[in-house]
């Protein structure tokens, strides 16, 4: 300042990173419209990619799981089927890990519901 005076400010800006991201609650594995017969998940530009989808039934079991895949491509999402087998109508619980542009991961989880 005029009086020859300096300060000095320290700032700690923590950024959080929110995915943009469209992830269903519902789907119907044998419903006749595509638009609802498949878990499929679409993400905005941030995502990279997704590490990993996984989807457990009530008692924890492995359902689907997807590895190592482009954020948008749908041409794995889950059909509903476990081993050739549509799974019966329920509450599934799923996780899921994104890696965004910036190389950070994200980590998610949520409940899915299967109706006929």
């Amino acid at each position: 300042d005029k009086n020859g005076c300096t300060t000095t400010e320290d700032l700690l800006l923590e950024v959080e990173h929110i995915l943009d991201a469209y992830i269903p609650n519902v789907f119907a594995p044998l419903s006749s419209s595509d638009q609802n017969s498949r878990f499929e998940l679409n993400f905005g530009p941030a995502a990279q990619r997704v590490r990993l989808l996984r989807v457990f039934d009530r008692w924890g079991n492995l359902m689907y799981e997807l590895k190592d895949a482009a954020p948008n491509d749908n041409s794995r999402a889950w059909d509903g089927r476990h081993r050739g087998k549509l799974v019966m109508p329920g509450v599934y619980t799923w996780m899921l890990q994104v890696e965004l542009v910036d190389g950070s991961i994200l980590k998610y989880h949520g409940d899915l519901t299967i109706v006929r």
